[in-house]
């Protein structure tokens, strides 16, 4: 009984470095499928191909920013501190999708509309490589000796949970919306729910924080 709350301390530790890693592989998937979706709403034109390869390319642009967000988020990392890359990490994925969740119709504000999504995805591949070396780095340091491979093989297994986690979001709104309904506007929503999984994932690191510093612990 006495190392129950050493126990429990690990897991939330855990938890707190595979809840990003899941936000992040979200992320990733839920803007791949919902694509097909929301191109026309945001990158509108004669040739629906052409706006669904329009979003794809903005997608990608999210990767070939990751280099140059590990080279600035590392420079944060080791001068603000580990704590606060986990949290800078996974709020501007969450603030990513959340501006994308929000962000009118090419109908209602022209060209804005797609240049608010590059830059929200510029935000988020920014964020995405901080994360990676940040939880890296917090699972070295709190993880115990003897489980850290085994700490190490679950955060990077949790990103399968994020990507059955966005299909089964996926599935879900098409049930409750349908295609019109999601061309309609539901996409939306898949963004959103990316945005709330990062406040939760936000909780658990603070959760974590506090548990690693209480001398009760």
């Amino acid at each position: 009984m006495a190392n129950a709350p050493a126990k429990d301390r690990s897991r939330l530790l855990l938890a707190a470095a595979t809840a990003g890693s899941i936000v992040e592989s979200f992320d990733w998937l839920i803007y791949t499928v919902l694509a097909p979706y929301f191109a026309h709403a945001i990158f509108p034109g004669d040739d629906p191909v052409a706006s669904l390869l329009a979003s794809y390319l903005v997608f990608a642009i999210g990767f070939l920013i990751r280099p140059i967000g590990a080279v600035i988020m590392g420079h944060i990392i080791d001068r603000q501190g580990r704590k606060f890359g986990l949290v800078v990490s996974v709020s501007m994925i969450s603030v990513g999708a959340l501006v994308i969740a929000l962000t009118p119709s090419y109908d209602t504000i022209g060209v804005w509309a797609a240049v608010i999504v590059v830059h929200a995805r510029l935000v988020q591949g920014l964020s995405m490589s901080g994360e990676q070396a940040a939880v890296g780095t917090y699972l070295l340091e709190t993880a115990p000796r003897d489980r850290r491979f085994l700490f190490g093989a679950v955060a990077s297994a949790s990103s399968y949970v994020g990507q059955m986690l966005a299909t089964a979001c996926l599935a879900i709104l098409l049930g409750i919306y349908g295609v019109e309904g999601l061309e309609s506007g539901g996409w939306r929503a898949g963004f959103l729910v990316c945005a709330a999984m990062g406040l939760i994932a936000l909780w658990i690191r603070g959760a974590a924080q506090r548990a690693r510093s209480s001398p009760n612990k």
